[in-house]
């Protein structure tokens, strides 16, 4: 069977005793039949009693970061950060490896106590990158 999902890039996070997490390598390693590297990140992080203090997206060189604990700019430091892809394929077939993928984007997203700044990176056209802003 073809490999349906490729991702191309990669989460990294920053955490409050120094150590920095990428999914895919070491301890947050995909192996299929495992909680996923994200979910191994948050597991890490509440066993050992530690924060995310900053993410990045990596792909390609590129580099796409959003505000850390002591935001380089100034600014309110987010309390909390979120990860996700969202993946469209046209799924009307009955072979597995004929499904065909329109949208593939990563995202990271800020929390703060009224609102969530997400950075979307698009991973299967490179169509370039997004940013929004929800008030919650």
């Amino acid at each position: 069977m073809t490999e349906v999902f490729h991702n191309k890039a990669r989460w990294f996070a920053s955490l409050s005793n120094g150590e920095n997490a990428v999914e895919g390598v070491g301890k947050f390693e995909e192996i299929s039949g495992e909680p996923s590297p994200w979910k191994k990140l948050l597991a890490y992080c509440e066993e050992n009693n530690l924060k995310i203090t900053g993410m990045q997206i990596r792909k390609e060189g590129k580099v796409y970061t959003l505000p850390s604990a002591n935001p380089k700019f100034g600014g309110d430091s987010p309390i909390d950060y979120k990860f996700g892809r969202k993946v469209v394929a046209d799924m009307m077939t009955d072979r597995p490896e004929s499904i065909t993928l329109s949208e593939m984007h990563i995202f990271i997203t800020a929390v703060y106590p009224k609102a969530e700044v997400t950075v979307w990176v698009d991973e299967l056209k490179d169509k370039g990158s997004w940013i929004t802003v929800k008030n919650l």
